[in-house]
C-alpha cells in the first residue's frame, strides 16, 4: 500500500506528458523566453511537488499532506479544475460558458485546504489542460480559448505584463536558483494550437454530439 505522505505523486499520467519536461541541470539552459524567478535570493531548489486532474468541486484532502512535505514549489499539471460540464454520462462533456468557468476558478482559489496549502508561501506555477481549457479533448477550435487562458493566468497571479498573457498558449519556463545549482522547468500547452483529429468510427460519432 503506497504511504500517505506520498500520495501525492501517484497521479494520471497523461495530463503530466503537456507538463514534465522537468529538466534539472547544473548549469544555465539559455532561453530567450525563460522567466527567472526565485523562490528567496539565492535559495537553491531542493523540493518539488506537482499534480494533476483536480475536481475544484469534491474534497480535496490531499494538501495536508502535500504541506507536510513542505515542498518550495507547486506544479500544476493541467485539469486544475473541471470547467467543462457532462451530460448522463461524464463522458459525454460538452463547454460551458466562461462565467461559469470563472466561477470554478473562484471556488478552486477558496477552497479552504488549498488556501492554507497557498498561506505556507509555496511558490505556484503551472500549465492547463482540456477541462481547464474549457472542453474535453478540445483545441485549436476552441472559440473562448483566449479568455480561458486569461482566467487560468489570473489564478495562478500572472503579472498582467507577462508574455503569457498576449501569446497563444500558456507555456512558459522558469530559472530556479543559483548559479551552479539552477533548476530549469519548462512548462508546455498542448490544447490552444493542437489540431482536432478523429481517427477512429467513434471519435467521429462522438463529435456528433459535441455542443
Amino acid at each position: 500500500m503506497t504511504n500517505r505522505r506520498s500520495l501525492f505523486f501517484v497521479l494520471p499520467l497523461r495530463p503530466l506528458l503537456p507538463l514534465l519536461l522537468l529538466l534539472l541541470s547544473l548549469f544555465t539552459l539559455p532561453s530567450s523566453s525563460a522567466h527567472n524567478v526565485s523562490l528567496q535570493v539565492g535559495q537553491p531548489l531542493s523540493r518539488i511537488a506537482f499534480g494533476s486532474c483536480n475536481r475544484h468541486d469534491l474534497k480535496q484532502e490531499l494538501w495536508q499532506h502535500i504541506s507536510a512535505f513542505q515542498p518550495q514549489l507547486w506544479i500544476w499539471g493541467g485539469d486544475i479544475i473541471y470547467g467543462d460540464d457532462y451530460f448522463l454520462l461524464t463522458f459525454l462533456r460538452y463547454a460551458t460558458s466562461v462565467e461559469s468557468m470563472r466561477q470554478k476558478w473562484r471556488a478552486q482559489r477558496q477552497q479552504p485546504d488549498y488556501a492554507r496549502f497557498l498561506m505556507t508561501g509555496v511558490s505556484v506555477i503551472g500549465t492547463i489542460d482540456d477541462h481547464d481549457f474549457g472542453k474535453n479533448d478540445a483545441g485549436t477550435e476552441y472559440v473562448d480559448k483566449k479568455a480561458t487562458q486569461q482566467l487560468a493566468l489570473d489564478f495562478l497571479d500572472e503579472p498582467a505584463d507577462s508574455p503569457r498573457r498576449t501569446q497563444d498558449g500558456v507555456y512558459a519556463s522558469y530559472t530556479y536558483g543559483p548559479q551552479g545549482r539552477q533548476v530549469r522547468v519548462i512548462l508546455l500547452d498542448n490544447r490552444h494550437m493542437m489540431d482536432v483529429v478523429h481517427d477512429d468510427m467513434l471519435g467521429a460519432i462522438f463529435s456528433l454530439f459535441s455542443f
